[in-house]
Formats: C-alpha cells, structure tokens, sequence
C-alpha cells in the first residue's frame, strides 16, 4: 500500500481517503514522507522486498527538497503552485537529516550486497555524504529546544514542539552524535518534558503530543553501548557499522540501546560506557601501522585509564592485515606490560552469553587480557564491514557476537542509561592513621587487578579516619618485614613456593603478621593450590572453617569496628537475583588470633569493582566488606 502511495516525485501525501488528496492529487509533503519511509525501512528490515526505485525516487525527493542553507522545509512545488513553509525549519530539517540516514544506508547495502569484503564498493560513504553534513550544520548553528528553530507558522499549536523533538532525538540518535550546537540535547529534551508533563501524566492532554514525548523519553535515556573512534571527518569504507549494530540489538533485546561517536584528540571523552570501538580502516590514518602509535599521542593516556578503569576495546583490523594486527598487540603489550596475548577459545564467554554462535560462523579474534578477563579483542575477520552493509539475515551470527561483545563489556549486562545520575564520590575526612598492605609475589600473575587496595581504601576512608598504604609487592624469598600488617596473596595462576619461601611467609605470620588468600575470580584449582601451600606450612588440620560467630565474621572485634558479614551474596552469571548466603572462608589461627584467611570465591575482582563475566566471586559491596574485616582485625 505505502509502496502504491508513492507519488512519482519520491515523496507521499496524506493517502486516497484524504480531502487534501481529493483537491491537489499531486500532493506531497516531508512530514508524510519521513513517516511512511518508517515504515517502510521497517518493512526492509523483517525482510519484506521494498521495490529499488521506492529508495531512489525517495532520496531524489528529499535531495531535491533540501534548501541552499543546508535546511529543509515542508513541501516542494506542485503542479506549478507555490510550496507551504518552504523555508528551512527545526522539525523539518531534523526529519531531514533523520530520513536521509535511512535513505543512504538502504542504497549503500543495496550497493555493497555483492562486494567482497575488503573491497570498497561505488558510492561508500554516502552516509556522509553533502545533503546530511549540510542538514547537522544547520542544526548546530538554529540548535533550540525551546521553541521550534525557524518557525513562524501555527507558532501557538504547542503540540508541534513535540514533534520536533521527536525528529531532533532521531537525527542526533542516528548521528551519533553526543551534542547539537555544543548542547548535550538528549539531557535538555528529558529536561524539558519531564517540566512539561502534566499531573494527569499527559502532555497537553493529547494522546499524539504525549505519543512523541515518550517517544523521545524512551531514546533519550537509553543507554549508549558503544563509543566509535572518528579520526575527524574522515569516515571510511564502514561509517554504519556501530548504527547498524545498535539498531540490530535494539529489536533483539527488545529496548533501545544507542552508540555515539568519539572525535580522536586530546578533548576526546570516553567516559560513561564501557565499550570503545575501533575501525582501522576507517581511522587508518590517525591509527596507522608501523612505526607510528596505533592510537594518537595526545590519547595515550585516556586509552590507558580507560582500559584500567575497567573499559573494553574492540579493534575491527583490515582483513589480512596482519601488519595492523602485530603492530596494534606491540602497542598494547607494551602499554600494559602486565596483559599478555590471550586466545579466544570456544568456551569463550562472547560466543555463548547471550546468543549462541554457531562454531562454523565464528570469526578471527586475538584477544589481550589480564587473567581476569578480556580487555582488548582483534576482529581479524571483516565483521563491521558486515555490521555496515546491514546483513542482518546474511550474517545474523556476526550481529549476535557484536551484542555478546556489548554485553561481556558490561559485565553481563547493560550499562545505565545515558542519563543515569553518576555522582562523583565524596572527598574523604583526612586520614589519621595508616595500614601497611602489600601483594604477596609468586609464580604468576600477583598484580591482577592493580586497583583494588586503592579502591578498598577509598572505601575504607569514607568510613573511619585510617587509609591504606600499599607497598611494593613482596618477595617471600628474603625476610619479610613484621610490619607489614597484611599481605596479600591473589591472581589466577595457582601459586607454588620453595621451602624457604614458605618458611619465610610462616616467619611472617608467626611474628604478628595477617594473610589474606583468595582466587582473583574464583577459580577452584588456584584455591586448592592455596591450601596445599597452607597445608604445607602449618599441616592440613589446622586450616579449618571459620565459625560463623567469628568475630572477624560478625564484626564484633575492636569494639564492634567491623561489619556483620554472616550473609553475602555471590556474583551469578546468568542472573541478576544473587541470593544472600554464608561466606565460605577458611581460616589457621595462632595463638588465639586468626592469622590466615583463605577465601573459596573471588574477592579481589569484586573489590576493585570492574564489570567482568568471568568473575565468581562476592558482589562488590560485600567483597569489599569481607577484606576491610581482615583488615581492620
């Protein structure tokens, strides 16, 4: 039916049953139009054939409708009669940019359907093309939300601010883009309606007016999933890839998620997701191979944070350029000396966590981790190229590992909503006193999670006037300074230590010395390995279950210092009702006082309190108890 609507200029009216219809049978207009383009892409999009020539004829129209200042009106001429509102205005303008995204992705797929993948095909890039750079400029420099930008017809019909809004959070949404004019436009648009929304939970008591406020409540607060590196206006062969793989995920899980685009620089901002996105062919000249940085100087320090922070980095190298591949692992190896080149094995968790990708569809991925989880992943395989050309059907599986990837970034789950309240965390009292910690060194990887004493100490700060003091990590194989308060010994490689290392750390401990063991994320062979060494040391029957009336457990000790932790609850993969239960510690005690504790879950991930699948261990808040209690006891 919207296909037989269409008039031969490209555009559509108000349909056969409308007077407007009956009197000017040409009639055609951008508002008719955006909408049945709607439709119509989501018609395209479960698969339905949309005739070519409806997308050409459509593009034509909207090309031929654009205004020399870059804006959009309300109607071309027809059949020689003078246009309605014909000058550029915001509801007009943004629908404009937001159609003419539909417009350009639909024609470049059609374009790219029967490329190769590293092949550019004619006409890549239109997405960037003039008609919708012209159309954001013109919304950066009439940028309001107040008011409709330009609008001086029917300016009394308050209904109409909505439906300017609507297309303004569609242009920016499809965009990419953070701000508009320098304003971060999602925040004011929620700013606004939720001053506008009457008692009654209407606005303007109308059915339509409250339709495009929620419309644009619901997008405006969805939460961005993933940040896409732009090296200025360069764009590339894949611009779509991020919108295309957003807009898949959002019809698979049933909510809106959105991505946003990063410029490369020195004001670049990666905060507030967890997902950074990298296309090497797009950003090629800013990120090159050889001798060059893969990312730009002026960004070295923000990746570094970002990563440590607990972001993920998701790299889409040029099929078969092992160069950039090799050159990308050096710069990453030797930025985090402590990561090391991971393989992506089947049982990976971003093959099954949410979808299940077929072993015959998985593509090439090198992965750079930390022995916790993967903080860097090498798509070696073409995967954005067929993220941009919107193969949903083709190569859903490869849509499917993008969602995994999103959602093992998350730790599982979505981030907030973009305009979720993130409150910067109060400046604690000065510190009194302080308490010695150290990381016990061995065989593997003692550093993991390099943030956790810090965090624990933040933690501990805001509570009572005592800071932590973390020490360089401490040999066993030399004597061990008493003062020490607490070592502590974690990682994912099971420990081993010679008979003089053991014999130092029972010197340690029998001198008033504290050990706190635990698997960094849980991993039962690093806890067995601990009570062999345990065992090893002071013989297997005094390493014993802490009593649950411990004072170390009930915080009953130093005047009731500590926090009654008898229920906690433990991180849960596939759910997020972690239900509360007794802490499984195990204890040796010399001459009345509890000298080891020795943790069968992960504490020192949840500590420092970074999104990771993997993890099996306590949720943050009771983590982050149970060591403060060994601390303080």
């Amino acid at each position: 039916w919207l296909t037989a609507q269409q008039h031969r200029n490209g555009g559509w009216g108000y349909g056969p049953a409308s007077t407007m219809t009956r009197l000017t049978p040409q009639w055609t207009d951008a508002s008719n139009s955006q909408f049945a383009l709607l439709a119509l892409r989501e018609a395209d999009d479960a698969g339905i054939i949309v005739p070519r020539i409806v997308w050409f004829r459509a593009e034509a129209y909207w090309r031929r409708l654009q205004n020399k200042d870059g804006g959009w009106g309300f109607q071309p001429s027809i059949a020689g009669k003078p246009p309605q509102r014909p000058t550029s205005y915001g509801s007009m303008t943004a629908a404009g940019v937001a159609t003419y995204f539909i417009l350009a992705d639909n024609l470049d797929h059609r374009r790219r359907e029967h490329t190769r993948p590293n092949e550019r095909p004619k006409g890549a890039g239109r997405t960037r093309s003039k008609p919708i750079s012209r159309g954001l400029q013109w919304l950066d420099a009439n940028y309001r939300i107040d008011r409709i930008p330009r609008y001086v017809w029917m300016a009394a019909m308050r209904g109409h601010l909505y439906y300017y809004l609507f297309c303004l959070q569609r242009a920016g949404d499809a965009a990419g883009l953070r701000i508009i004019g320098k304003n971060d436009y999602a925040a004011q648009i929620c700013r606004l309606l939720l001053r506008q929304q009457k008692p009654n939970g209407s606005w303007n008591d109308s059915v339509i007016d409250t339709s495009f406020a929620l419309l644009c409540l619901g997008r405006a607060s969805s939460p961005v999933v993933i940040h896409r590196l732009e090296a200025g206006e360069s764009t590339g062969p894949d611009p779509r890839d991020t919108a295309n793989l957003t807009r898949w995920l959002s019809r698979a899980l049933g909510r809106p998620v959105a991505w946003q685009q990063v410029k490369t620089g020195s004001s670049a901002d990666f905060s507030g997701v967890s997902l950074l996105y990298i296309n090497s062919r797009t950003t090629g000249k800013t990120l090159p191979t050889g001798r060059q940085t893969p990312v730009p100087r002026d960004m070295t320090d923000k990746f570094r944070r970002f990563i440590r922070n607990g972001g993920t980095c998701l790299v889409q190298a040029g099929p078969d350029d092992k160069k950039f591949v090799e050159s990308f692992l050096k710069y990453c190896l030797a930025l985090f000396p402590d990561y090391r080149r991971q393989k992506i094995g089947p049982k990976h968790p971003v093959f099954g966590l949410h979808f299940e990708i077929p072993i015959k569809g998985r593509p090439g991925i090198v992965g750079i981790g930390d022995g916790c989880r993967t903080r860097i992943f090498i798509l070696t395989d073409d995967v954005g190229g067929q993220w941009d050309r919107g193969r949903f059907a083709q190569f859903e599986h490869l849509f499917q590992l993008g969602g995994n990837i999103i959602l093992y970034a998350g730790g599982g789950g979505m981030p907030p909503g973009r305009l979720a309240q993130r409150l910067k965390p109060a400046t604690p009292p000065p510190v009194k006193r302080f308490i010695k910690i150290a990381r016990l060194k061995y065989n593997g990887d003692y550093s993991v999670c390099p943030l956790a004493i810090r965090r624990l100490g933040d933690t501990l700060a805001h509570s009572l006037p005592i800071g932590l003091k973390e020490l360089s990590p401490v040999d066993p194989a030399a004597r061990i300074d008493p003062n020490i308060t607490l070592l502590w010994l974690t990682g994912t490689v099971p420990p081993k230590f010679s008979k003089k290392q053991l014999s130092n750390i029972r010197g340690y401990l029998e001198a008033g010395g504290t050990l706190l063991i635990d698997p960094a994320i849980g991993q039962a062979d690093f806890h067995a390995a601990a009570g062999k060494m345990i065992a090893a040391i002071f013989g297997r029957d005094n390493l014993r279950p802490l009593p649950h009336d411990n004072p170390l457990i009930t915080g009953q000790f130093a005047g009731g210092i500590g926090a009654d932790v008898r229920k906690v609850r433990l991180t849960q993969r596939k759910s997020t009702n972690a239900k509360p239960t007794s802490p499984k510690l195990q204890s040796v005690v010399l001459n009345k006082r509890v000298a080891v504790v020795l943790s069968a879950h992960g504490l020192t991930c949840s500590v420092e309190g970074n999104p990771c699948v993997e993890n099996f261990g306590y949720v943050t808040t009771d983590a982050r108890r149970i060591a403060l209690n060994v601390v303080l006891y």
